[in-house]
């Protein structure tokens, strides 16, 4: 670094300081990150949605004829 002009010393010195504040302060966002795209999937309420070999939709009443 002896033949390095002071102004790129004086970058390279703020780059080194800066970096783990960095990692810090982005660690808690890649952590919330990865628990959305990794973490459990919410179970779904029974009763939700439609349900499986229902030939007619609900609240219409069959034709008697």
């Amino acid at each position: 670094m002896d033949n390095l002009p002071s102004w790129a010393v004086t970058i390279a010195a703020i780059a080194v300081g800066i970096s783990p504040g960095l990692a810090i302060l982005s660690a808690g966002s890649i952590a919330r990150l990865l628990y959305r795209v990794l973490g459990p999937r919410p179970k779904r309420a029974p009763g939700l949605g439609r349900e499986p070999g229902r030939e007619e939709p609900v609240g219409v009443a069959a034709s008697q004829g």
